[in-house]
Order: structure tokens, then sequence, then C-alpha cells
């Protein structure tokens, strides 16, 4: 273990040691290592050791995966014991694995991280209200971190439940796991380590990839479904269709607005459809069940769906009108006109 000389302070400063498991890695050890040792103050640039080995615990600055105890303030970071049952909140019910673990204590410090070395690449402003650092954190645990911590934990996806208890939108714990040796090789200490530090870069690049997406195009997009959900009944008298002036990530953000206006009492109908411009035409999207669900509240009107674009106009009565999805999840029209005659009739329709 060497010593880092601090310039600044002429102080010399111990190098911090992460200890995990060795052997064939996961996930969770994988990406906790990472979060620490590239965008948290207290363990950046700290040695990582792989063992097994109850003298090596006793060097550790942090022990990852391995111990079975967790202990926020003795940085031991373990979820096998059987007395622990953490989740990220209230809200989930997924029981944590030292991924999550990781990113619900160190998450928004990470996050801050992460947007800095984003915002000086992008050369935009990097100031950011504790709202919004809350909004990218619970995002990027439900989008990225619960499938890890289940996944780890061995819970199914449709574990006593017709609905997923978590969404899969990446497959990187598959990733990782083939990161590691094969079953037939020789078991090379160096390889092994080699290939967990590449496991690592691989994690660091899907948090950069998710916080990236989150701040600079998931929350914009926020204020844009919104001014869509008020506007609803100047765009049609029963508020079931919204306009939208661009594409943007509109359904997580719609049924969010939807929970809150009514646990705030408002009297409103389920939204059905939205109107979207894109390149100087014009799309009616179905709204689904759910974010990420293909069944729908209500799809495009059925005799339209699927009819060659050449004889859509005449059987439809409506110019402009240039195609419906056979599922009736899309439909596409030249003008605004058109896409609201669309979405229009397919409120009233069967």
């Amino acid at each position: 273990m060497h010593s880092i000389r601090n310039t600044d302070e002429k102080l010399e400063v111990r190098e911090k040691v992460i200890v995990t498991h060795n052997g064939i890695f996961h996930c969770d050890e994988v990406f906790a290592a990472f979060m620490l040792t590239n965008h948290t103050k207290e363990f950046k640039y700290s040695k990582i050791i792989r063992s097994r080995k109850k003298e090596d615990w006793l060097k550790a600055d942090a022990l990852l995966d391995v111990g079975c105890e967790f202990n926020l303030e003795k940085r031991q970071f373990d979820h096998h014991q059987n007395t622990f049952n953490e989740t990220f909140s209230e809200h989930h019910s997924i029981k944590l694995s030292t991924a999550g673990i990781i990113f619900k204590y160190f998450g928004k410090e990470i996050i801050v991280d992460i947007l800095d070395n984003l915002c000086k690449e992008k050369q935009c402003s990097n100031k950011w209200t504790s709202k919004e650092i809350d909004e990218i954190y619970n995002y990027v645990y439900s989008e990225l971190f619960e499938n890890i911590d289940a996944m780890d934990n061995g819970i199914s996806q449709y574990e006593n439940t017709e609905t997923p208890k978590y969404r899969v939108t990446t497959h990187l714990s598959c990733r990782v796991s083939r990161m590691n040796l094969s079953w037939n090789e020789k078991n090379n200490n160096d390889l092994e380590m080699k290939n967990f530090e590449i496991a690592m870069k691989m994690c660091g690049e899907e948090l950069v990839s998710f916080i990236d997406v989150c701040a600079f195009s998931y929350l914009p997009a926020k204020n844009i479904v919104q001014t869509a959900v008020l506007n609803r009944e100047k765009v049609h008298e029963s508020g079931q269709i919204i306009e939208m002036p661009s594409f943007c990530p509109w359904t997580d953000h719609l049924f969010q607005i939807e929970k809150q206006l009514i646990s705030q009492n408002f009297n409103t109908k389920p939204i059905l459809f939205a109107i979207i411009a894109a390149n100087n035409e014009f799309c009616v999207r179905a709204v689904p069940l759910s974010p990420k669900s293909f069944d729908l509240r209500k799809p495009l009107k059925d005799t339209w769906r699927g009819v060659p674009d050449a004889q859509i106009e005449l059987l439809s009565g409506i110019k402009g009108l240039k195609f419906v999805h056979a599922s009736g999840f899309i439909g596409g029209a030249k003008t605004r006109e058109a896409a609201l005659a669309l979405a229009v009739q397919s409120l009233f329709s069967n």
C-alpha cells in the first residue's frame, strides 16, 4: 500500500483500499466498485483487492459483497445475510444488491460528479436543482439499478404478479457475466482482474448513458408533456387528446402527471391519444396501458387499420390521412387537421 502526496496541503495521504471477493464476479459488485472508485470523493482512485481472505478484509476501507454485514458507518456493504432486507425506498419492493446499496447512499454525489463531467463535454451550464437531482436519482434507480438488484437477488420479474415487479431496460448483468473466465479455462488471477476492470468500464459507460439521457432528454420533455396535458381541452372538448409540438419521451411523464391530477382530486378522463408533430407531418399515438406496454387504452379506429396507403383517404374520408398501423398503436397524416380527425374518429369508435 503506497502513499499519494497531496501537493496542495503537503501531506502524505494513504491510498484507500476496497476489497471484494475473487472468483466469479457479478454485475452488482463490479458496478459498486466502479461508482466508488470513479465518482465519490471518499474513494476515488482507491485500490481494489479481490480476495476472500479475512486478513485482506481487515485492511479494507470499504468491503463490497462479502462479510455478511451491512454497516454504513464501517463501510461494510454486503446484502447476502438473512438479516438484510433493505429496499431503495418505501415505493420499491426489490431488495438491494451491493450496487443498489452504493447507489442509494452515494448516488446523488455520483450523479453530480457525472453531470459535471457531462457539462464540461457539452459546454453547458452545470446548475442543477436539488429537485432535478432527486428526479435523476429516482429515474436511474428504477431504470437501471432495480433490475440489477432483482437479478442478483434471484427475484422473478413476474413473481406472484401479472404485472412486472421491475423493468428490464438493459441486460448489463448478462454482459458482465460473460466477462468471467469460462469453466474450462485455467484459473488466471491477472486475467480475471483485467476482465473485472473491463466490466467496471462497461458498467460506467451504462451509468453515464442513463444519466445523460435522463438529464438532457427525459427531464426537459416533462415540461412539454405538462403543457400538453394542461391544454388538452383546447385540442378537443373531451380532454382525452393531447398535442405536442415534437416527439419526446412522453409516456412516463404522462402517467405521472395523470397520477398527480388524480391525487389532487381532479376529475379527469384518461388521455387516449397523442398528436405529435414530426418533420412537417403528424402522427397519432394511442396511449398504452402502462409506459412500456404494447397493450393500449384504446387503439385507433379498427376499420382503418392496415388499409393500404393508397386507399386510406378514400375509405376514411379524411384528406391527408396517410396510414393507420395494423395494430392500431400509431397513424400518420400530412396535416394537423387530418391527424386530429383520426384521433377524434377513433375516440368515438367501438
